[in-house]
Parts: C-alpha cells; structure tokens; sequence
C-alpha cells in the first residue's frame, strides 16, 4: 500500500476488513485511491445542499456574512432543499508533495446568517445523521464553528455511492471541529461548477456532539470553544 493510500484511508477512517468492497460505483483510478469509499452495511447519513453564490477572495470575519473582501478564503452561500441558509469558508493552509501526489490542508467555517437559520441546519443534519437536537435558547446573534479541514480528493468525480475518484468538479474533504474537550468530524464535499454540495457521514461516534455544537453555537450564539461552560 503506498503512503498516500494509507494517509487518505486513515483520513476516510481506516482501511477496510479484506473481505469488504466499496459500496460506490466509483472505479479507482491512477494509483488505486477512491476517496470516502463505504465500507460494510448500512449507508451514511447525508444532507445534499445548493450553492447559491461563491465569493472569492475573502478574509474571515467575527460576524455576518462572515467575510469581507482581501485576502484567500473562498465563501459560499448555500441551501438546504428546506431553505435553510448557511455558510461555507474554507482557505488553503499548507500542500504537502507525497510521492508523486498531494495533500492539501484547509482551515474552514461553518457559519449561519441567522439564529433561526442555525436551528433549522441543526435540525436538518439532526435529521440526517440521526442525532438528538439539544433545546436551547435562540441567541440574537448566531456564531460560527472553526475547523481544520484535509482535502481527499480535487476534481473527482462522485460515484452514486457517494465516494470520489477520477476526474470530474468535486473537492471532497473532510472537516474536523473541536469544542468543549471533544472533537467532531463529517465529510463536507462541494461542487462549485454544479452549484451544489453535501454533507456525509464520517462516524456515527461524532454525530451527537457535532449537532449539539451546531445547535449551540449557530442557533445560541455560544462560544465556539465552550469557553465558561
């Protein structure tokens, strides 16, 4: 196995029993890789979303919409099939050369316009990935969560089993937020030349504590890092 497969397959959750095989279509290409291949039974919990508009470079703001002109970030307003509004940041941070292939990493937002826009992403993904929605108190202000985001795939194309490989207009990556002493992570793959994205289940294990922070912070406008609490 080479050292880029092992690095995307730690970065997708390990790599499978011998006797599994990629539920998706995708056939893999160039040396093997198909990023968020699934594996087992069941199918992950996903939440397909449309882009409504993109801003280029960007700098990252403390407050709505969340950016403001300058700098290298790339926004996007996006949309549930429900209307929910919500925001996407993310800006390159490091590439690293592995061989012959490379790996990008990213610091990414995942913010709301509003409180109320909060809660219906918090109760859409709730929905999705089969997670309790906390009650809380809609704040009059929402906030933003902050992650640390490693891209698995640019310019692949997205099998119907929802894994990527070959060539197409999908980035497919894989966010990771901390809050509170816990870490969360879910894959969040976008296509700009579609106007379209979702988000996908990493493991079961995170979705409990990423809604409650959603819920949190974007419906309650709470500290980000739990400060206090």
């Amino acid at each position: 196995m080479s050292l880029v497969l092992a690095l995307l397959l730690a970065a997708c959750g390990g790599a499978p029993p011998a006797s599994s095989a990629p539920s998706g279509t995708a056939d893999a290409v160039g040396d093997g890789t198909v990023a968020q291949a699934h594996f087992g039974e069941g199918t992950p919990g996903t939440l397909a979303f449309t882009i409504a508009a993109v801003h280029g470079g960007q700098t990252a703001t403390d407050a709505p919409p969340w950016h403001a002109d300058g700098g290298d970030w790339t926004f996007v307003d996006a949309k549930t099939a429900d209307g929910v509004a919500f925001v996407l940041g993310w800006h390159e941070t490091g590439r690293f050369d592995l061989g012959g292939s490379t790996m990008v990493m990213q610091e990414a937002v995942l913010a709301a316009p509003t409180p109320a826009d909060g809660a219906g992403l918090a109760t859409a993904l709730g929905a999705a990935l089969h997670a309790p929605v906390p009650a809380g108190d809609p704040g009059t202000s929402p906030g933003r969560l902050e992650a640390t985001a490693v891209v698995l795939a640019e310019h692949a194309a997205r099998s119907d089993g929802g894994s990527f490989s070959g060539t197409g207009t999908w980035d497919a990556s894989k966010w990771t937020f901390e809050r509170g002493g816990h870490a969360s992570e879910i894959f969040v793959n976008v296509s700009v030349a579609d106007q379209r994205g979702e988000f996908s289940e990493k493991d079961a294990v995170y979705n409990a504590d990423l809604v409650a922070d959603i819920a949190a912070v974007l419906r309650d406008g709470a500290p980000p890092d739990a400060a206090g609490q």
